[in-house]
């Protein structure tokens, strides 16, 4: 896997997604998509706004995980998943360095510090776990709409990227919890210097097995982060609403699905580049929109993740800079 890591597996697959993306543009007819745009013109602005909507549901699920302790409030988990979203959409963090990053922003504001790894670990799993049920979800939608037999490699390519999720569920299942966590760490920061942050590898895997033993919580936050996958389709919702198509709430469901469905299955490639475009295009077509209207969208979520992660970046530069650049010019073992 060290050459998928490489800088120039990076760069290569980079240009690869922005070719094809450009391919795209190209053969649609820039014009085209760019009067799909022009009809949404400053309404784009509430696209954006609403990203925050989902941010805050993700967040109070992540809080209720650790309700009754002494935590920050409930704005700040909101600042910390906008951190992780933006590391994770902007950065090469392969989709998990940003939830690295909002361990370390929580464990420096908790007297129990390993207790913000261990509720990041139960987080994240129960997001893959809600994410791969709202893959399914929107799979079988498309069923509805669609017949099977013409479309079967479309299919076939969802699915796959819901496998993907299955599939990393599994190896946390099999490796243990603290474990994944710590391959994690170990790829995107020093692990000494993170272990010494959360407390230590066995205080991690104790506060993540308690974490575990609580049902009712870990019920709440799965609910909050499967309701927080579907009312992130209002973001597709409002983008054909203000495109000027007809939207329906199964359309949002099905394009949003794909999307996600297409950043698993893409995820070699950065910000799957491309491979998204394609997926919405591709599925857009069976719904009945036009290629211009799908490809807007698609760009429209781009320049999304653009207008919400670089004031996120900026955010965690502001609220971590202490941290990111210490007078010593390195890791600071006192976080």
């Amino acid at each position: 896997m060290r050459r998928f890591q490489s800088t120039r597996f990076f760069v290569l697959t980079l240009t690869v997604g922005l070719a094809f993306v450009a391919y795209l543009l190209i053969n649609e007819g820039v014009s085209e998509v760019g009067t799909a745009l022009m009809v949404a013109n400053w309404n784009i602005l509430w696209v954006i706004a609403f990203r925050f909507v989902p941010m805050a549901i993700d967040a109070a699920g992540w809080k209720y995980l650790i309700a009754g302790y002494r935590v920050p409030a409930f704005a700040d988990f909101v600042l910390y998943r906008w951190v992780a979203e933006s590391c994770n959409t902007l950065l090469p963090a392969a989709q998990v360095g940003g939830h690295v990053a909002r361990a370390l922003m929580l464990a420096r504001r908790l007297p129990a510090r390993t207790l913000a790894g261990a509720s990041v670990v139960v987080d994240l799993t129960l997001g893959l776990g809600t994410q791969f049920l709202f893959i399914m979800v929107g799979l079988l939608l498309l069923l509805f709409k669609v017949s099977l037999a013409p479309n079967i490699a479309l299919l076939a390519m969802m699915l796959s990227g819901g496998l993907l999720i299955f599939g990393c569920l599994i190896s946390v299942q099999y490796w243990g919890i603290s474990s994944v966590f710590n391959r994690i760490a170990r790829r995107f920061f020093d692990n000494r210097q993170i272990m010494q942050v959360l407390g230590g590898l066995e205080v991690l895997e104790k506060e993540t097995a308690n974490l575990y033993s609580d049902y009712d919580r870990l019920i709440i936050c799965a609910l909050l982060r499967f309701a927080g996958w579907m009312v992130k389709s209002g973001e597709t919702y409002l983008a054909l609403y203000f495109l000027g198509a007809l939207p329906t709430i199964t359309a949002a469901v099905v394009l949003e699905a794909v999307g996600v469905a297409a950043n698993s299955f893409g995820f070699l490639v950065p910000g799957a580049l491309g491979v998204r475009e394609g997926g919405i295009i591709a599925v857009a077509a069976l719904l009945g929109l036009p290629t211009e209207t799908a490809l807007a969208i698609a760009l429209i979520k781009r320049g999304r993740e653009l207008a919400v992660g670089l004031p996120g970046l900026t955010a965690w530069l502001i609220f971590e800079r202490d941290v990111l650049f210490p007078p010593q010019g390195r890791f600071r073992k006192n976080l």
